[in-house]
């Protein structure tokens, strides 16, 4: 479909939009070619003006023999309009006018997957892959199917069918980097990138993709390497700096951290480094609708953010707040962001502030049951202990390989002179996580101060 939005696309044919809405006005008849009526279609889809649309197919039907081409955008309103049986019924008819049209089979299968038959969809995308013609497009609608149904392997070897058959197609290495993220296998993605920069090795998101899985294993030297080259191909490709701040942090270098993220935050990102974002915001956001204008501000946001984390890891805990308060500012829709503010504010003892952060962080990801711990947190430290073990114990019943809970819960049962239920979520904690003992018990102190604990703590490190 024609991308109307740009107003280069726009000038041709806006002698042909004015004189159809001429048409509409004076109730005239005009003659209009079928193709004239397939692009006014897709203007009016582009706009979603779905009866103006209508209107144009009913012209056409009216002034032409049945074509398919008008059928399937016939098909495309009534999809929108949820009326996905008669879509399907409309394509069915045009397949008989022209079966070897295979828009039909790609309209087809973007109805199957809107009513999340997956499966279906696939099979109809699948009958569009008969020739070679646009099949990037088909084997990343087969892939993304897949990555619906969580089969992420499945949906990795289509996006690297797509990426064949149209290698300069960046927007696809993006999908191959969420799903071996998903999948796990770190070392498999760099074996595959640095195989397609051997013969792409100006492709700025394959040598950051390569950065994030030499990070991803901990070849942290190597993943500044991969950063840099992305910096020297172009030096105003935002997410290189970023990622290369991120992998300074982890390796400890804070200072030269902060001064690449301070750097960032004064930085204007190009049209490369937006169009790469709004694909990698979408995700973060479940969100397939991105301005530019917010892909901006994530990048501000991003450097904002690492910097609060610099500080925080730096014990400049007033400092790292003020930062993650203006990444927050910034892009109040990451959940992450929000979780970050209310875990410094607890640390700060601002834990009315903490509650609402984190309760903000809860409304944007439900699901996120870590964001229980630190809620409790704060309850336990306002000496709202019923309401802290709610949180903790809601976490620990959906999340129960997280050792955090139970420590947690233990360190509750302390305080309410349960000694026996503690010492049971001890010894249970323990023998899942040992390390995070310490961890836990510096915030809650009161674990060290049992007689019973620290004995069953010095017989296991005395096992170890």
């Amino acid at each position: 479909m024609e991308n109307f939005y740009d107003d280069r696309n726009k000038k041709p044919y806006t002698e042909l939009i004015e004189r159809f809405e001429e048409m509409q006005r004076s109730n005239r008849s005009y003659y209009f070619d079928m193709d004239d009526f397939v692009i006014l279609a897709d203007y009016y889809l582009t706009m979603d003006d779905i009866n103006t649309t209508m209107k144009v197919i009913q012209t056409a039907l009216s002034q032409h023999d049945t074509n398919s081409i008008i059928l399937i955008k016939k098909a495309q309103v009534y999809a929108l309009s949820k009326r996905t049986k008669e879509a399907l019924n409309i394509l069915d008819e045009a397949e008989s006018i022209d079966p070897l049209n295979k828009e039909i089979y790609i309209a087809r299968g973007a109805i199957y997957s809107q009513l999340k038959n997956h499966r279906q969809a696939i099979k109809e995308y699948e009958k569009a892959s008969y020739d070679n013609e646009d099949l990037d497009e088909i084997y990343t609608n087969i892939a993304i199917e897949y990555e619906n149904m969580i089969e992420y392997e499945s949906a990795l070897f289509y996006f690297k069918k797509a990426l064949q058959a149209n290698p300069l197609n960046q927007d696809i290495i993006h999908e191959l980097d969420f799903c071996y993220a998903c999948v796990g296998t770190h070392y498999d993605a760099i074996d595959f990138y640095e195989k397609y920069l051997n013969d792409y090795p100006y492709s700025l998101n394959a040598w950051l993709s390569l950065g994030t899985a030499y990070k991803n294993v901990s070849r942290l030297t190597d993943s500044i390497k991969a950063f840099d080259f992305c910096i020297a191909i172009n030096p105003n490709f935002m997410p290189a700096h970023i990622s290369k701040a991120s992998c300074l942090y982890d390796m400890g270098h804070y200072k030269q951290s902060i001064q690449l993220y301070k750097s960032c935050i004064d930085f204007k990102p190009d049209e490369t480094s937006i169009s790469y974002n709004i694909g990698e915001y979408g995700k973060k956001q479940n969100k397939s609708n991105v301005s530019n204008n917010l892909d901006e501000e994530s990048f501000l946001s991003e450097a904002l953010m690492g910097l609060g984390i610099c500080y925080k890891q730096m014990g400049m805990l007033n400092t790292a707040h003020d930062y993650m308060e203006e990444a927050v500012c910034e892009d109040p829709l990451v959940t992450d962001y929000w979780h970050a503010l209310g875990a410094i504010e607890n640390l700060l003892k601002d834990y009315d502030a903490a509650i609402i952060s984190l309760n903000t962080a809860k409304d944007l990801n439900p699901e996120d049951v870590d964001i229980n711990s630190d809620l409790g947190d704060a309850y336990f430290f306002k000496n709202d202990l019923e309401t802290a073990r709610k949180y903790w114990e809601i976490g620990y019943t959906v999340n129960s390989h997280n050792s955090i809970f139970a420590y947690k819960l233990a360190a509750l049962a302390l305080t309410c002179n349960n000694e026996q239920q503690a010492l049971k979520l001890i010894k249970e904690a323990y023998s899942q996580d040992p390390d995070k003992y310490e961890e836990v018990a510096k915030t809650f102190p009161i674990l060290k101060e049992n007689d019973a604990i620290n004995k069953f703590v010095s017989k296991q490190n005395t096992k170890q």
